[in-house]
């Protein structure tokens, strides 16, 4: 399913909206992010904030974006 990845200030944890669904990101979560034109796999975790590890390299989520995505 391709849709956004987005954050909710409300809830304070990010969401997936695709076309038809919409549903919360738990830690753990693997999916694809669009990085460069190009959807990487990662995985979605939570420390002190929300993060991707992608590969050998990790990156906060900003939370006033949203990301394209791929989740499976």
């Amino acid at each position: 399913m391709m849709g956004k990845l987005v954050y909710s200030k409300e809830k304070e944890r990010w969401f997936f909206k695709g076309k038809e669904n919409q549903f919360p990101i738990n830690c753990g979560e693997h999916l694809q992010i669009k990085i460069f034109n190009k959807y990487r796999p990662c995985r979605v975790e939570l420390a002190h904030d929300w993060y991707v590890i992608l590969d050998n390299i990790s990156f906060v989520l900003f939370k006033s974006f949203s990301y394209d995505v791929k989740y499976y």
